[in-house]
């Protein structure tokens, strides 16, 4: 005759390779569409080549959105295309800025905060001819 605890062995060896063995019923994953605007600070160029990237690659896709990136520069009547003023008048959920801009826009009481960095290093540069003075 079988032991007692043999017996509960082989019923747990048979019940984990049942359950090893069955099918996996896929579990929906399906996140609801947001769509979202950004407002970049300029034309499209290379400046803004990771948010073309993430589009590319469907990063903004698996985590639900669908992103619209708004070129800057000036509209069809020749005016400025404002960042700060297209997400304040609700043409723009987000906006690419200059963080003096930022600093400025908040010094006026205008509602913005910021949320992240582009760069971790600022890509602009202030020059000088030698025989002005100026020394770094």
């Amino acid at each position: 005759m079988y032991k007692p605890s043999l017996l509960l062995l082989i019923t747990v060896l048979v019940l984990l390779q049942t359950a090893c063995s069955a099918q996996a019923t896929p579990v929906p994953t399906t996140i609801p569409w947001q769509a979202t605007s950004v407002q970049l600070s300029w034309i499209h160029s290379i400046e803004f080549a990771g948010f073309y990237m993430a589009q590319k690659e469907g990063s903004f896709a698996t985590e639900g959105l669908n992103v619209t990136l708004k070129p800057g520069g000036y509209d069809a009547e020749g005016r400025e295309i404002k960042p700060i003023e297209e997400v304040l008048a609700g043409h723009a959920d987000f906006g690419i800025i200059d963080g003096s801009l930022l600093l400025t826009a908040r010094a006026e009481g205008k509602p913005i905060v910021a949320l992240t960095t582009i760069y971790q290093r600022h890509p602009l540069a202030l020059l000088s001819l030698a025989e002005t003075g100026c020394s770094s």
